[in-house]
């Protein structure tokens, strides 16, 4: 998972590392432009990338959190 994604190119290049499930995450004003990179880009990445709004202090958002094994903050 990267938080903070902004325009999710270090997610992106984070897909060199062949995870199953890689989330772009950002604040709901992000989204659209993480999920237009993430579709230029989701077949180079396998198919890896998904994106998903997280707000800090959020309680719905954050329980996307559980189950995840890796955060990137950039």
């Amino acid at each position: 998972m990267e938080l903070g994604s902004g325009t999710g190119a270090v997610g992106i290049c984070a897909t060199a590392f062949e995870p199953s499930v890689l989330y772009l995450t950002d604040l709901e004003d992000y989204i659209k432009i993480l999920e237009v990179n993430m579709e230029k880009n989701n077949a180079a990445a396998h198919g890896c990338l998904r994106v998903s709004k997280l707000a800090w202090g959020n309680l719905q958002d954050i329980d996307l959190i559980s189950g995840i094994d890796t955060i990137i903050g950039s």
